[in-house]
């Protein structure tokens, strides 16, 4: 019983950390786009309707 205790936090762990690094390559991602995105930004405010 304890094993399946502590299996069950182990994978909670490994998820939790899973998800940090997943978040963590996505906000670095984004990050990269906007970079590529920086020289058009006029093209995306034009087709984006006025706020």
């Amino acid at each position: 019983m304890a094993r399946l205790k502590a299996s069950k936090w182990t994978a909670l762990i490994g998820a939790i950390l899973f998800l940090a690094i997943v978040w963590r390559w996505a906000m670095r991602l984004a990050e990269r786009e906007e970079e590529l995105y920086d020289d058009s930004k006029d093209v995306w405010r034009r087709n984006r309707p006025p706020a």
